[in-house]
């Protein structure tokens, strides 16, 4: 029987289910999506690796396309998604993305970030997300 990837481990992870749960209240708040791509800020900061390579680019993508999301009016005030605005498929994207930002931030997720090695989990969902975040972008 062939073990499950790397990607899926932590997508079916208790850790990853947390984050879903915390990016479905997210998402309803331009405040708390702000106050989300700054703990992404500050924590990029104090680690370089998340600047470096790919997983830079990455977590670029990923922040952008909620920042965009957060910015362009994608919310009502009411807490209600404009039905006009994002796609059900889009909505559910960014749901995922979110999520992959809520998991970042985690100190306890698959592989604890004070281990060595504790962004390798962190990374390989960054580049999931980011294919998720790309499906969003609008063609050029």
């Amino acid at each position: 029987m062939t073990q499950p990837s790397a990607e899926a481990r932590i997508l079916t992870s208790a850790a990853f289910r947390r984050a879903r749960l915390r990016a479905a209240s997210l998402i309803a708040s331009r405040t708390e999506l702000h106050r989300l791509l700054a703990s992404v800020e500050s924590k990029r900061k104090s680690d370089p690796r998340l600047y470096e390579g790919a997983q830079g680019l990455d977590l670029d993508i990923i922040c952008s396309v909620v920042d965009a999301y957060v910015d362009e009016g994608m919310l009502t005030v009411d807490g209600h998604d404009d039905p006009h605005t994002t796609s059900i498929t889009g909505k559910a994207r960014l749901r995922l993305v979110v999520a992959a930002l809520v998991y970042l931030v985690d100190v306890e997720d698959v592989i604890p970030d004070s281990r060595p090695n504790g962004l390798t989990d962190d990374v390989a969902l960054l580049r999931w997300a980011s294919r998720m975040a790309r499906a969003e972008l609008p063609a050029v």
